[in-house]
């Protein structure tokens, strides 16, 4: 019996000194980090309407938000075409994807949208004004949110200072447009949602 509290009594002196040794040579390692996630910033800067009625036609284009252009077209008239030009940048820190295309398109006399007839040129710049690509449409105003869908969500990209032109985007009302559409106005807004580039 005294040998095993002999025993009992060295294995435990024998574990006291181990750990007083291992808490003596032991440290704690702490890593303090901090992550920087990207800025996404996309928003339109430029938006005005060329005419080519010779006066006829009036446009009237809001103030630019970020996110939305609105306009309208007034004293339509069969045949008569007007131009958009519009702009944004990507001011964030990361490449940026056309996540949703929203239009919208209307007549103050309730005409059908479907008489006039979208067409133009999309470009994509880089930092240093390099065309990286280039999206062309053609599309009549019910179908157009839909179309532009198709041509640009998910696939238009832009990189941090670039930025994307409409490039003339023809606004026309077809020439086999009945009366009923003289002297009408033409309400369009257009929007565009962006996702980081890797969603």
């Amino acid at each position: 019996m005294k040998k095993a509290k002999a025993l009992t009594a060295a294995i435990v002196a024998g574990l006291i000194t181990v750990g007083a040794g291992y808490a003596w040579w032991t440290d704690a390692l702490t890593i303090k980090n901090t992550v920087n996630t990207g800025d996404l910033n996309v928003k339109f800067t430029e938006a005005r309407v060329a005419d080519y009625s010779g006066g006829y036609v009036t446009s009237v284009v809001k103030p630019v938000q970020d996110k939305l252009i609105e306009f309208s077209l007034e004293n339509m008239y069969p045949g008569a075409q007007e131009t958009l030009y519009a702009r944004f940048d990507n001011t964030g820190s990361i490449p940026a994807v056309v996540d949703k295309v929203n239009f919208t398109s209307s007549f103050l006399k309730g005409n059908n949208v479907n008489m006039i007839k979208l067409d133009g040129t999309i470009k994509v710049y880089d930092k240093n004004n390099v065309v990286q690509a280039t999206y062309k449409f053609n599309s009549t105003a019910n179908n157009f949110g839909k179309d532009l869908q198709d041509i640009i969500g998910g696939k238009l990209r832009v990189e941090p200072q670039g930025y994307v032109k409409f490039e003339g985007m023809n606004i026309t009302l077809d020439s086999n447009a009945p009366d009923a559409y003289e002297k009408d106005t033409l309400n369009m807004n257009l929007g565009l949602s962006f996702k980081q580039h890797n969603q």
